[in-house]
C-alpha cells in the first residue's frame, strides 16, 4: 500500500497504516510517544480523511493557512465549541469550506501538505522513541463527513518518507522542526556577523516561531534554513528551545444586538434530491422548479448528509441504490438527528418490494416513489406529504 522503507526504523509505521488501509478501517488512529505527545489519523473506510498534530493543532493550522490559504485572516477564526473527536482546526476548516472563503484546490494543498507533516514527525518520533497505537472505531456515515479532500496515503506517506530521509542525510535526524530557535549569546553573535545580518537574526530568532515556521516567513526549505544557522547552535550562541502550542483565536467582544427586522416573506420549501445520477438529478430540479419550489440536487452520496444538515430542507427524496452509502443508511443517520425526525423522507427505487417497504418503515421513511419519475407523481407526493408532515 505504502511501498518499503528505505529505513528500519519506520516498520511499525508502515504496518499500522497498511494494515488499517487495507482493513477498510473508519474511526481515528491515534499515535502517541512516551513523552505525551500525539498525533491523530482519521481513516473512512480504509482512506485517509485527516491528520493532525494534537499538541501542535492550532499553530500547525495557521502555519499552513498563511502558506495556502493568505486570504484567511487567522485571528477571525473563532469557534465558540469544537467537535471533541475531530477536534477544533478541522471544524474551522470546514466552516471555511461552507463559507466558501478557500477553494477546493486550496483546501487540498492544505490538508495533504498537513498530512506530510504528521508523517515526517512520526518518522522522526519512531526513530528516536517508541510510538504508541490506539484505535477508536467509528460509525461509516458519520466519518464520511468528515472528508474534505481526496488524501492519496500512497503519495503523501513517499513525500514525508523523502522529506525525512533527506534530513537524515543533512544530518538532522534529532532535531525537531517543531523547536523554536532564539538567541542565547547576542555578543558572540554580533562579533562574528555583520550588523545587518544579526539584526535579521534578532527579528526572527526570538524562541516564538518553531523552525517550520521560520521557513515558511523566509519563503526557503526547513534544511537550508537550519544549515545557516547550525554553525552557531555549535557555539551555543543559538540555542533550540521546546515551545508549546498557541491560543486559539478570541472571539469579539459582545455588542449590542441589532434591532428586530421585520418579517419577511416565507420562502418557498426546499426540495432535496439525492440520487447518485446526474440525469435524475437534473430531471428533479427542473420539475420542482415549474412546480415553484427550491431544489437542493446532491449526486456526491458521500456529501449528501453534510449538507442536508446544513441546507435543512423541507422534503428529501432519496435514492435506494447509490455506490458508497445506500438510501436506508443515509435516512436512519437522519432520522437521528432531531432536526430531521418529522421531515418527510421518500425513497426512490425502481424494485417497490415488500422487503424494501419493511426495511424503509424501518428506518421510517416516509414513503416511496417508483422510478421513472413524472412531474404529476412527484408533486402529488410534494403535495402529500409536506401537508402531513409526518413519518409512517
Amino acid at each position: 500500500m505504502v511501498g518499503t522503507a528505505t529505513s528500519s526504523n519506520a516498520n511499525s509505521l508502515i504496518r499500522q497504516l497498511t494494515a488499517h488501509s487495507q482493513n477498510k478501517f473508519t474511526g481515528r488512529l491515534a499515535v502517541g510517544n512516551t513523552k505525551g505527545l500525539r498525533w491523530d489519523l482519521y481513516f473512512c473506510v480504509g482512506r485517509l480523511v485527516w491528520a493532525t498534530s494534537s499538541s501542535y493543532t492550532v499553530r500547525q493550522l495557521r502555519l499552513h493557512l498563511m502558506q495556502h490559504c493568505p486570504t484567511v485572516k487567522f485571528e477571525t477564526l473563532t469557534l465558540n465549541e469544537a467537535d471533541p473527536f475531530s477536534g477544533w482546526a478541522f471544524q474551522v476548516l470546514r466552516v471555511l469550506e461552507k463559507r466558501q472563503k478557500i477553494s477546493p484546490e486550496q483546501l487540498s494543498l492544505l490538508v495533504n501538505a498537513v498530512a506530510i507533516e504528521v508523517l515526517f514527525d512520526l518518522f522522526q518520533q519512531e526513530a528516536i522513541d517508541r510510538l504508541i497505537y490506539k484505535a477508536q472505531e467509528r460509525d461509516r456515515l458519520q466519518m464520511v463527513k468528515m472528508q474534505l479532500t481526496v488524501v492519496n496515503l500512497k503519495t503523501v506517506f513517499q513525500q514525508a518518507q523523502q522529506e525525512w530521509q533527506a534530513w537524515i542525510k543533512a544530518g538532522f535526524g534529532k532535531i525537531a522542526l517543531n523547536v523554536a530557535p532564539t538567541i542565547k549569546n547576542s555578543q558572540a553573535l554580533q562579533a562574528k556577523i555583520s550588523p545587518a545580518a544579526y539584526a535579521v537574526l534578532a527579528k526572527r530568532m526570538t524562541g516564538q516561531r518553531t523552525l517550520r515556521e521560520l521557513a515558511v516567513l523566509t519563503k526557503q526549505e526547513p534544511i537550508r534554513l537550519l544549515k545557516s544557522i547550525v554553525p552557531f547552535i555549535k557555539q551555543k550562541w543559538i540555542e533550540l528551545a521546546k515551545v508549546s502550542d498557541i491560543s486559539r483565536p478570541a472571539p469579539p467582544p459582545a455588542t449590542t444586538p441589532p434591532k428586530a427586522q421585520p418579517p419577511q416573506n416565507k420562502p418557498k420549501p426546499l426540495i432535496a434530491c439525492v440520487d447518485d445520477s446526474p440525469q435524475m438529478c437534473q430531471q428533479m430540479e427542473s420539475i420542482l422548479t415549474k412546480a415553484g419550489y427550491r431544489s437542493l440536487t446532491i449526486t456526491d452520496d458521500m456529501k449528501a448528509i453534510p449538507l442536508l444538515l446544513e441546507q435543512k430542507p423541507d422534503m428529501v427524496f432519496l435514492d435506494l441504490v447509490m455506490p458508497v452509502v445506500n438510501g436506508y443508511e443515509v435516512c436512519a443517520q437522519l432520522r437521528r438527528v432531531s432536526a430531521f425526525q418529522k421531515i418527510p423522507i421518500v425513497i426512490l427505487t425502481g424494485n417497490d418490494g415488500m422487503i424494501d417497504r419493511m426495511k424503509a418503515k424501518m428506518v421510517k421513511a416516509s414513503g416511496f416513489l417508483n422510478k421513472p419519475v413524472t412531474s404529476r407523481r412527484v408533486v402529488t407526493a410534494i403535495q402529500k406529504y409536506l401537508s402531513l408532515n409526518t413519518v409512517t
